[in-house]
């Protein structure tokens, strides 16, 4: 068995697509069923945004903080929290699991003047369902005599995973319509497939202009149109518009009374029945004040209270208000054992460039719990510009709640270059001086893959940020006594199509960095792998 030759370059470097994100983490009844919840006035936008900084979810790669029902993302400053409702076991051993997220990042920069909506942060996810796929399209001519297009372009391609995950496609079909004004047949791309751009290794098939099949690194369909996703044993899985799971239950049923929605949802053992979890909403106000941005005020509802089946309940309240300078956030949460915690934001002027404007994020500004406050400080350290759009760098010192008398501190460290890439962290007790660093880690990605597919036919970016972006190495320093550091070294190489791991070397803890490795060499073909002692040459 052969390995594939792999030339590994360590790159201590991470801009963003423009485009703006529709909330579709993975399917999302709260569009279906619960579409009132996002209530009136939200503003109905296109396709999703990869702006690394208006990122919601868990992206891949990217450095989190846990906190109490999730995490928050260092470089957005996103906080992410999780409401497992149930899981209930499917054929093949898969499961079909169901809970409620709530991300913070409900707005994002658009540009000069313009700051858009993304959705009130709110999503129902089930995990072991097929995700959402679909493209942007341009409408060319109108053929006044026939009352339709000439012709079609559909662009933009992505699939969104049942994580809310999106991945891009550099897929381009065009429909051309046969009409009393023009013949524009002759145009007819109706397939086209391609590996997304992030290196995941799924592959997209289009047909008939618009027909979509996403398969899995390992051939399995996820998401299909034109055909029905799959596990690997052939099994069908659990569709949305299909409404039944893999045994040929609804595993979910929904009432709705006045401004409640009772979930009834299959329970996980054998002996069937159904656990209701009822969900109250608010509604919320809005009026939001951001520098170099038009104000926008207006109304959407909002999760008030979770009541689990134990009679149990989450209780939630906002940055609701009328007035300038309210922005529909979620101010705290009540847990179901009593406890409370309360989270408060603050504008960041931060390291991404924007055209004719400034760039700005709402991150997260403190965090009180029962045992004290958390504090989270943004700043820039590499400014993105017009001559220079891609490589940004800011990070987030993150302040404990005091602890035998000091408040330890956390310094994260990012890059911005198609994704927010974690370089660093910095750990201290107490106040951040060097006398109180007690360990650093640091991190290296190839970002040497620039995105050709800034323009036509694609549109898949604005700026050739990188794309196919994989991890190269790890760092562990720790300081010594006698002032001298030890260093813990991993060091990785990909196939960027695939992102499966090809190579591996280990540096165990040692004064001498990088003297000698341990070499793992893994193989796509089967699994298999073989660790030999290596010299790093």
């Amino acid at each position: 068995m052969t390995s594939e030759v792999c030339t590994c370059v360590v790159f201590t470097n991470s801009n963003h697509c423009s485009s703006i994100r529709r909330h579709r983490a993975t399917l999302l009844l709260f569009v279906v069923a619960l579409a009132w919840l996002a209530g009136p006035s939200v503003t109905n936008v296109r396709a999703q945004d990869d702006d690394p900084l208006h990122a919601i979810g868990i992206p891949s790669l990217s450095g989190q903080i846990p906190v109490q029902n999730g995490s928050i993302n260092v470089a957005t400053g996103n906080l992410h929290l999780e409401f497992p409702l149930v899981s209930i076991p499917q054929r093949g051993g898969l499961s079909l699991k169901y809970m409620l997220t709530y991300d913070s990042n409900i707005w994002m920069a658009l540009n000069w003047g313009n700051f858009g909506w993304a959705s009130p942060g709110w999503n129902l996810i089930i995990l072991g369902d097929n995700g959402y796929a679909d493209s942007n399209f341009i409408s060319h001519g109108f053929c006044y005599g026939d009352q339709i297009e000439q012709w079609d372009e559909f662009m933009t391609w992505y699939w969104t995973d049942p994580n809310g995950n999106t991945h891009y496609f550099p897929i381009h079909t065009e429909e051309g319509n046969a009409t009393s004004c023009h013949d524009d047949t002759y145009r007819n791309v109706p397939t086209g497939d391609a590996l997304a751009i992030d290196g995941s290794g799924y592959h997209m098939y289009v047909k008939d202009f618009i027909n979509v099949g996403v398969f899995a690194p390992d051939g399995t369909c996820v998401n299909g149109t034109w055909v029905n996703p799959t596990d690997i044993n052939g099994n069908y899985g659990f569709s949305s518009s299909r409404g039944t799971d893999t045994l040929g239950r609804v595993p979910v049923t929904i009432t709705t009374t006045g401004n409640t929605e009772t979930l009834s949802i299959l329970n996980s053992g054998k002996n069937g029945g159904t656990s209701p979890y009822t969900i109250t909403v608010r509604n919320i106000n809005y009026y939001t004040n951001l520098k170099n941005y038009y104000p926008a005020p207006g109304t959407f509802n909002g999760i008030q209270s979770i009541q689990l089946p134990d009679g149990t309940s989450y209780s939630f309240t906002y940055d609701s208000g009328t007035t300038l300078g309210h922005y529909g956030r979620l101010t705290s949460m009540m847990l179901p054992a009593g406890g409370t915690i309360n989270y408060s934001y603050a504008n960041f002027l931060d390291s991404e460039f924007l055209q004719g404007g400034t760039h700005v994020t709402r991150m997260i500004s403190t965090m009180t719990t029962p045992d004290g406050q958390w504090t989270f400080t943004p700043a820039v350290i590499i400014q993105c510009t017009a001559s220079s759009q891609t490589n940004c760098q800011q990070q987030l010192t993150v302040s404990k709640p005091a602890y035998n008398g000091r408040n330890d501190t956390a310094v994260y460290k990012s890059i911005i270059n198609g994704g927010a890439w974690p370089i660093e962290a910095d750990y201290y007790t107490g106040a951040v001086s060097p006398a109180n660093l007690i360990a650093s880690i640091t991190q290296s990605f190839d970002l040497s893959h620039p995105c050709p597919y800034t323009g036509a036919p694609y549109y898949l970016c604005s700026y050739q940020y990188a794309i196919f972006v994989t991890k190269l190495a790890t760092t562990i320093t720790l300081p010594t006594p006698s002032g001298t550091n030890v260093h813990q070294t991993t060091q990785y190489c990909h196939d960027i199509n695939y992102g499966n791991l090809l190579s591996k070397w280990e540096w165990n803890f040692c004064q001498e960095h990088l003297q000698s490795a341990r070499q793992c060499d893994s193989y796509k073909l089967g699994g298999n792998h073989y660790c030999e002692d290596a010299q790093l040459l």
